[in-house]
């Protein structure tokens, strides 16, 4: 068997193939392109007839090379950047590190510890466009946060009445305002029927606010909002929030197209019975757990695997007398906050979720902790559905979970 470990750079990739008994057979670089790909593929099959098998390692999970050796039906494992450093001092106490030196240890890696490493099976188109448009609605949600901070900024420097009147500046409502009254002195001659007429013709929720529109109306004439801020500041700082505005709208214009994007392709998704009947999961939470968990069944051993990989399941540190339990900080992060959101969810929509957190509250737990708690056990009830590849069925649930604790108690 031939092992080849890739260390991946933006613009090259350099690539050393040893055999079974940690020879180095062979050591070149490629470019990150096509030619370079082809390159690759000639020099391994000038070594290929003298092993059965040709399998790589390299510290990337997806990309075009990844593509490329999986459509030329080679076995890719991919490995962690920390387990990859870690495997590299296993060899170099010094702390060395070169490209060709890393590409070495990740072959030598497949070499000794392949029983441990996962190789890639491709999903299906669908699943692989799922996972790709969730993570970057996630890019795109990320950017519209950073444009509402900045807003946010920009209005408490001269004009913080406008961040007393909504709740939010994600709204359209907010922002079709925020663009008619830019400036406290546009504000200043608005009267009341203007401002009520506005609020009535684009739905404010006056039930969520709890204020009738006279008691808005005199807040926002408050005298202690009456401040007057320097004409230079007022001239720019109006500038940027209508710039501000431009680039929100267009940014939450984008996030509705992906969220039905999203929502189509997850109709078509083999496993959207699986997530689709999860208690709250909704169009929101199914599609980001189900591009996280894929489609390969071999991906994951058991349930604790997805445990540790979404960093649900705590760490204990142990030696001697000392033990100490602490939240598992290397994982898989969009993973863990995906668990987490949904834990959150199902304390609105499952009975014994909730009686579940209050339990580790009453036991003293913080929320964060009890959340995590939660988290961890739906992360072992969704992969027992999606492994076996059942709807969850709260009756069902309860009954296995009643007599598993009759079981404990005997």
């Amino acid at each position: 068997m031939l092992l080849v470990g890739i260390d991946w750079a933006d613009d090259h990739h350099d690539i050393c193939v040893i055999n079974e008994q940690g020879q180095e057979l062979k050591h070149f670089q490629i470019s990150n392109d096509s030619e370079g790909f082809l390159n690759l593929l000639k020099e391994v099959q000038t070594l290929e007839v003298e092993a059965k098998e040709i399998a790589f390692c390299l510290e990337k999970s997806h990309g075009l090379l990844v593509d490329f050796l999986l459509d030329h039906g080679f076995t890719v494992y991919p490995i962690n950047p920390k387990s990859a450093e870690r495997m590299r001092d296993r060899h170099a106490s010094s702390k060395k590190k070169d490209d060709r030196f890393d590409a070495f240890v990740l072959a030598d890696t497949l070499r000794t510890d392949r029983h441990r490493l996962v190789p890639l099976a491709p999903d299906s188109e669908i699943a692989r466009e799922l996972r790709a448009l969730v993570q970057d609605r996630e890019h795109l949600v990320q950017a519209k946060t950073r444009v509402v901070n900045q807003m946010t900024s920009c209005l408490k420097e001269y004009y913080p009445v406008a961040l007393e009147i909504f709740s939010t500046l994600q709204g359209e409502i907010v922002l079709t305002f925020l663009k008619a009254y830019s400036t406290p002195e546009i504000l200043s001659h608005l009267n009341f029927k203007t401002f009520r007429r506005f609020l009535e013709e684009h739905h404010y929720p006056w039930k969520m606010v709890k204020k009738t529109p006279e008691e808005l109306y005199q807040e926002v004439r408050s005298p202690k909002w009456q401040m007057k801020p320097d004409p230079v500041v007022q001239k720019t700082k109006s500038r940027l929030l209508l710039a501000l505005i431009d680039q929100l709208q267009t940014l939450m214009g984008q996030v509705k197209q992906y969220d039905q994007a999203i929502s189509e392709l997850m109709g078509q998704h083999p496993d959207n019975d699986i997530f689709s009947s999860l208690p709250g999961a909704g169009e929101k939470l199914g599609p980001k757990l189900a591009a996280h968990f894929g489609e390969d069944r071999k991906r994951f051993k058991n349930f604790e695997s997805v445990q540790r990989f979404a960093g649900t399941a705590p760490i204990t540190q142990q030696s001697g007398t000392y033990r100490h339990v602490q939240r598992r900080i290397a994982c898989q992060q969009s993973f863990q906050n995906t668990l987490f959101q949904y834990a959150f969810v199902t304390l609105r929509r499952c009975l014994w979720a909730k009686k579940y957190y209050q339990e580790k509250r009453k036991a003293g737990k913080t929320h964060a902790t009890a959340l995590r708690a939660l988290a961890n056990k739906w992360a072992k009830i969704i992969f027992t559905l999606w492994k076996n590849r059942e709807r969850y069925q709260e009756h069902i649930f309860l009954a296995s979970r009643q007599q598993h604790a009759l079981l404990n108690a005997s």
